[in-house]
């Protein structure tokens, strides 16, 4: 429908003000469309000038007993309107269900029966209270209205639209060009969905990037029947299991959301949802859900570990949480120093993400370091925060065993509310770890760069980097000689740059303990490098191994 050549009711132009500014990013955010923007931004004002809510439809077909992870991404988008204060109708299309949707269909969809309909609708409005405020949704039956039409009403509303309009319908349109059938029904669909709009007087509709054509019909007949015209909002389509077609109980590739929250638990579902980009199509990824939950183990298993410190009886269990807190001018040694200046450039990147509405982008910067620290940090200064020397026989000074325990401490607690909107569960049961009667990490205040600069005083974030690709290079020795890790290394020579020396030349006593280095570290200039090792900071010139731990007798 060509929107420019239709008339538009006049009506006063209202100044925006900041909360309706507000209002509008909040509903833009992460949709595919929403026609016509200056028009819903005057809604807006009028309903701020009047005190009168806004009225948004959505309009769902139970179709099948179940609503699906789909449904959630258009369900979220009314929540969001809702708290804003707007009033949210869940339309259940008992009746078009009878007609049956042809959006995006190349064949016919078999009608379903009243009692087929009924059966589904039962759990719509119950699953729907998940996403929705129930005692602020209004419910309707689009049969309320359809049912009492008539053949009379039927003929009067079929005469608002032509034939030639409902067949610029994209799905139409490639049926009719390619010899499929098309049912004289089936042309009805649009009318009948748009008509509800009319009897709801909707202000704004909602629906997938598919049902564009729909809610546009909605549009037009609300102007035929003298009603000042609905803004659509579009909002990405979920792919179904297929990865080729939209999630659709009628297609039978959908995911009812319990059993993804059951195989791999509410956080990895949430990371899943949470990795997707705003304002683009998501594929339901299984994969991507099982990252989430190894996220959420890690983080479980690094708190767990570095609490457990000090605090740990001869099984190595804690009894208890921890009231825990760390200054961070304990942090005094330079790998741990490093670590905390890339952990205030991290919080740093992601507060603008997420003030940017990208958190996307701000779960990849997390979670980048997470594991870098987690991989790299935690394996470098294990030794060093138990107090031990197992290695270099010189055992770190108590002051050096404090930095190591405080960056620890001061790191995780970090992660934990920086991954709190990703990993609620999870980072829950960190946060009563750590902070045992403090009450919930959701409540927490969002860490701040300035604690963990002060830590890291100058230090530069390099410096991690740089131990870790060492550490890599000395553990790539044992890989190669096919030994175990705990093999000792009797001595090595590693060729590093002058710039990268430094740093490895700061953080000597943990690496030398991490990669069990017992005998001396030399360095040499890096030679003429060729193919994968080319552009790496740290390689191996010369090594001596001793010898390999003695295998424990199998029971």
């Amino acid at each position: 429908m060509n929107e420019k050549n239709s008339p538009s009711v006049p009506v006063e132009e209202l100044p925006l003000s900041d909360s309706v500014r507000e209002a509008m990013a909040i509903t833009l955010r992460g949709c595919d469309e929403l026609l016509i923007e200056s028009e819903f931004a005057q809604k807006l004002a009028r309903s701020e000038k009047n005190g009168k809510p806004l009225r948004i439809k959505l309009g769902l077909d139970p179709t099948a007993p179940d609503l699906h992870l789909g449904h959630t991404v258009v369900l979220n988008k009314m929540r969001q309107l809702q708290d804003l204060g707007h009033v949210v109708i869940f339309l259940i299309g008992d009746f078009t269900s009878m007609i049956g949707d042809p959006s995006g269909r190349n064949i016919t969809r078999p009608p379903l029966t009243r009692e087929q309909v009924k059966e589904n609708a039962m759990t719509y409005f119950s699953q729907a209270s998940l996403v929705l405020d129930p005692e602020k949704t209004e419910i309707r039956y689009n049969s309320e209205w359809s049912d009492g039409l008539g053949a009379g009403g039927m003929i009067q509303l079929a005469s608002q639209y032509t034939l030639a309009r409902i067949m610029e319908r994209d799905d139409f349109a490639k049926r009719f060009k390619n010899g499929y059938p098309i049912s004289v029904h089936e042309l009805l669909y649009p009318l009948m969905q748009g008509y509800d709009s009319v009897a709801l007087k909707s202000d704004l509709e909602l629906g997938g990037t598919d049902q564009k054509f729909n809610l546009l019909v909605g549009r037009e007949l609300q102007r035929q029947y003298g009603q000042e015209p609905q803004c659509i909002l579009t909002m990405p389509l979920l792919e179904g299991l297929d990865g080729v077609e939209k999630m659709s109980k009628s297609k039978g590739n959908v995911v009812v959301p319990n059993k993804p929250i059951e195989q791999f638990g509410a956080d990895a579902v949430r990371y899943w949802a949470a990795s997707a980009r705003l304002g683009l199509d998501a594929t339901y990824d299984e994969g991507q859900m099982k990252i989430g939950r190894r996220l959420a183990i890690k983080l479980l298993n690094a708190t767990k570990f570095a609490l457990a410190i000090g605090r740990e009886d001869e099984n190595h269990h804690v009894g208890e949480g921890a009231t825990a807190s760390w200054d961070p001018k304990d942090v005094t040694e330079p790998l741990d120093r490093a670590a905390m200046a890339k952990m205030a450039k991290v919080v740093y990147d992601a507060t603008e993400s997420l003030n940017n509405y990208e958190h996307s982008k701000a779960l990849e910067t997390i979670e980048d370091f997470f594991w870098q620290f987690c991989d790299d940090y935690i394996e470098l200064v294990k030794n060093r925060a138990y107090g031990t020397a197992e290695s270099t026989g010189v055992e770190p000074s108590p002051q050096a065993v404090k930095s190591a325990r405080t960056a620890l401490g001061l790191g995780l607690d970090a992660f934990t509310r920086l991954l709190a909107p990703y990993l609620p569960y999870a980072t829950e049961e960190v946060w009563s770890w750590m902070h045992a009667g403090e009450g919930s990490v959701h409540h927490a205040p969002w860490p701040k760069p300035i604690t963990y600069a002060t830590a890291a005083f100058k230090a530069s974030p390099e410096l991690l980097t740089q131990a870790g690709a060492a550490l890599t290079a000395l553990r790539g020795i044992k890989s190669k000689a096919k030994v175990s890790m705990k093999t000792p290394i009797l001595s090595v020579t590693l060729a590093v740059a002058d710039d990268v020396r430094g740093s490895i030349e700061a953080a000597l006593g943990d690496i030398a303990e991490a990669g069990r280095v017992t005998g001396p570290i030399a360095f040499t200039a890096p030679a003429a490098a060729e193919g994968e090792d080319e552009a790496a900071d740290v390689t191996v010139a010369e090594s001596e191994l001793g010898e390999p731990p003695a295998k424990k007798p199998k029971k």
